[in-house]
């Protein structure tokens, strides 16, 4: 007898790739705007953040890493700020990584990384009521 997968819906997608998300950078550097981002993410256990505030020029804090997560809002500011500080990476040999900004944006509807533990907390709650349904 053939067993077909069960289907899987996006928001549970979305809560896997969330973990997978969080525990692959959970060891990473990121790079966010300011000390509340900063704060966010520390409580969410991401504990090697730095906060540059709005200073792009932080590649004298980033010696011996390859990669650098960059965490920055999505409003106009965070996006400017966002392609300066990639420039100022990949000046210095450093891997803007840019994808993961991206990802928590899909997965959480995020604009600013300051509201991530409420957007996540919004989101268990989400999947709590889709389960229960």
């Amino acid at each position: 007898m053939r067993k077909y997968p069960i289907k899987v819906s996006k928001l549970q997608h979305k809560a896997k790739l969330l973990k997978r998300t969080l525990e692959e950078i959970k060891d990473s550097l990121i790079i966010v705007e300011g000390k509340r981002d900063k704060e966010a993410l520390k409580e969410i256990s991401l504990n090697n953040v730095i906060a540059i505030n709005a200073n792009p020029n932080v590649a004298y804090k980033l010696q011996g890493y390859d990669e650098a997560i960059v965490l920055t809002d999505f409003d106009e500011n965070g996006e400017e700020l966002c392609l300066r500080l990639s420039a100022v990476l990949e000046a210095n040999n450093i891997k803007p990584n840019l994808e993961i900004r991206r990802r928590l944006r899909y997965i959480l509807g995020i604009k600013y990384i300051e509201e991530i533990c409420t957007k996540i907390k919004e989101f268990e709650k989400e999947l709590t009521k889709e389960k229960v349904n």
